[in-house]
C-alpha cells in the first residue's frame, strides 16, 4: 500500500475530473466485479466518465446548470489527494430522493483500490459529515449496491445503520436494474 505523506483533503476543481474518473473506474472495477454485470463495468471508458464528473465538479463550484429548468440544489463534492494525485472523493449534499427539514445525502465516497484500508475513507467520510452539518442537516442517509459488503461493513463502523422505513430500493444503472439500501445516521451526537 502506498505511503499517505502528504493526504489532504480539500473542494474539487475542475481540473481534478480525470483523477476523480480514474479513482471511480478503479474502485467500481474491485468493488462491483460479480454484483454487477461485467459487461456494464466494462464499458464505462476513463474519458467517458471525465466528461461526467467534469460537470459535476462544475456544478459545485457554482457553474450554471440547470436539470429541467430548476436551479440545482446545494452539493459539496471534495477530493483526496497524495503528492498531487487524486486517489478518493466524496460528494454530499441536499437529498436528490427524500425530502426532510435538516436531511443530507451521502451521494458517493470512492477510494482507489490501491489505498484501501489506509485511511482515506475514513477522513473522507469525516469531512463529508462536517460538510453536512455546516449546511444544517442533522441527520443523513446514504444508499448503497446490496451485496457490497466491504461498503456496508465501512459504514456501519462509522455509525451509519440500515433505515427502518423506505429502505430498500431499485435503482436503475446503465439499463440493469440493482437492489440498493439505504443507511441513515444522526449526525449529532
Amino acid at each position: 500500500m502506498p505511503g499517505l505523506d502528504g493526504l489532504l483533503v480539500r473542494q474539487a476543481r475542475l481540473e481534478d475530473a480525470p483523477g476523480v474518473a480514474g479513482v471511480h473506474l478503479a474502485a467500481w472495477q474491485e468493488a462491483y466485479r460479480g454484483l454487477l454485470p461485467d459487461e456494464l463495468l466494462d464499458a464505462r471508458t476513463l474519458a467517458g466518465q471525465t466528461a461526467k464528473w467534469e460537470l459535476a465538479i462544475g456544478r459545485t463550484l457554482g457553474q450554471e446548470w440547470r436539470s429541467g429548468g430548476a436551479p440545482v440544489p446545494w452539493d459539496e463534492f471534495l477530493v483526496a489527494e497524495v503528492s498531487g494525485r487524486v486517489v478518493g472523493w466524496i460528494v454530499v449534499g441536499s437529498p436528490r430522493d427524500l425530502v426532510g427539514e435538516s436531511l443530507g445525502e451521502l451521494k458517493g465516497i470512492y477510494v482507489h483500490p490501491e489505498f484501501f484500508g489506509a485511511g482515506v475513507g475514513r477522513l473522507l467520510l469525516a469531512r463529508g459529515e462536517e460538510a453536512l452539518l455546516r449546511h444544517g442537516c442533522v441527520e443523513a442517509f446514504l444508499w448503497v449496491l446490496a451485496g457490497n459488503e466491504r461498503a456496508a461493513g465501512f459504514y456501519r463502523a462509522h455509525g451509519w445503520c440500515p433505515a427502518e422505513v423506505d429502505g430498500v430500493k431499485e435503482a436503475l444503472i446503465d439499463g440493469f436494474v440493482a437492489v440498493e439500501r439505504r443507511l441513515v445516521k444522526s449526525l449529532i451526537q
